[in-house]
């Protein structure tokens, strides 16, 4: 999908005076008054693997609120990971904490993630394949310890149903939650191949049809056995038959173990039937999607984050495309942005509730939000971020 940005506003010169100073590195919101500390510098990233040049370090957290309710500016980025040894190609991959829970990758806790493969998201580009009787083997380091209290079994197996899972497990995706390729336990094995080792094996062909069944884009490991290690990054290994003809093919990610949990939201498709994809949609000009976002938050605590709103901004925004916040109790907990053209907006009709968070069944705050088009065919992304924590994406193709 191609991007297009630079929508454009009538600013007055004060709201200038904050695009200015957000240029030089200050995210700001409240009235004027003294800024909060800066945040720290993030780490810096790790060395990379067979002659692949390791990935940039995360950004550093926002610093802390000021007197007046702004916040300081973003810590640095860490430096780029040295160059590894040579060795064979190898294909870097995106991992980050599972969309259905806030401490996946925290130290100390239960190990849950989700791996995005070197294939585009896009519903209309095809994944991979993985053949009868083909393999993929994640490798962890050794750190994350293997406690062996919780056998592997297949996502709707005995002991393992969405909701209670009882069972150590992993799902493979075509690029959207809570859709998994199957049934799991009918398509496919997980079991442990060794130390620290994961295997899926592949009990019937599966092929990429876009853009209903793309095939395999994503791996979400439910790893209840394990236990995260301490804060830094980690080199996982990730070996698939998923080339041409089934040909190993080797990847490699870092996975960030964060020291405590932070601000989380997420993007469910368990709301609707048939779980479809709701992070790639389609509008008509000045209409709403067929499906809105149904959002997943949890606080600083790790807990459900109820009572949370969409405002918009007017006149206040900080950039063109900021054009609403995330409101609680009367303060801004995070911002949304939407990059496309001009008219667009992200609104909700009630605040977030609590529920039980799709497949882990733990407490979360839903927010149902929806999009409209403006008036001008095009390509449209929102950005919904949370101060202190992470941010997530949507794509809809206006026409």
């Amino acid at each position: 999908m191609r991007l297009v940005f630079g929508s454009h506003k009538h600013l007055s010169i004060g709201i200038f005076f904050i695009v200015l100073v957000m240029i030089l590195g200050v995210a700001c919101s409240g009235d004027d008054g003294a800024l909060g500390a800066d945040g720290s510098q993030g780490a810096d990233g790790a060395q990379g693997v067979d002659g692949v040049q390791g990935s940039a370090g995360e950004a550093g957290q926002a610093g802390s609120d000021g007197s007046d309710g702004r916040t300081g500016a973003t810590g640095a980025t860490g430096a780029q990971g040295a160059t590894g040894p040579a060795g064979i190609s190898a294909r870097l991959l995106s991992l980050v904490n599972a969309p259905v829970l806030a401490n996946g990758t925290v130290a100390g806790a239960p190990t849950e993630f989700v791996i995005s493969l070197d294939v585009s998201m896009d519903p209309a580009m095809p994944g991979k394949t993985l053949l009868k009787g083909n393999t993929i083997k994640i490798t962890l380091p050794d750190d994350f310890a293997d406690t062996g209290s919780l056998a592997f079994k297949g996502v709707g197996s005995e002991d393992c149903v969405p909701g209670n899972l009882q069972c150590t497990t992993g799902v493979l995706l075509p690029g959207w939650p809570q859709h998994p390729i199957g049934p799991p336990f009918k398509m496919y094995d997980i079991n442990l191949g060794g130390s620290n080792s994961i295997v899926f094996t592949a009990l019937e062909d599966i092929l990429p049809d876009p853009p209903l069944a793309p095939g395999i884009k994503q791996i979400h490991l439910i790893l209840k056995r394990f236990t995260n290690p301490g804060p830094g990054q980690y080199r996982i290994k990730i070996e698939a038959e998923t080339g041409p003809n089934g040909a190993v093919e080797t990847s490699w990610g870092q996975l960030h173990i964060i020291p405590e949990i932070r601000p989380f939201i997420s993007l469910t498709s368990a709301m609707n039937p048939g779980t479809p994809n709701t992070i790639y949609q389609s509008a008509a000009p000045g209409t709403s999607t067929p499906f809105g976002y149904d959002l997943l938050l949890w606080n600083a605590q790790g807990e459900a984050s109820t009572g949370v709103t969409i405002e918009a901004v007017g006149t206040d925004a900080v950039t063109a495309s900021h054009v609403a916040n995330l409101m609680q109790a009367g303060v801004s907990i995070g911002r949304v942005f939407v990059d496309g053209p001009e008219g667009a907006s992200v609104s909700t009709e009630s605040a977030s509730v609590e529920i039980n968070a799709p497949i882990t069944g733990v407490p979360t705050g839903h927010l149902a939000a929806a999009f409209t088009a403006g008036a001008t065919p095009g390509d449209y992304m929102v950005t919904f971020k949370l101060f202190g924590g992470n941010s997530i994406q949507t794509f809809i193709t206006v026409q």
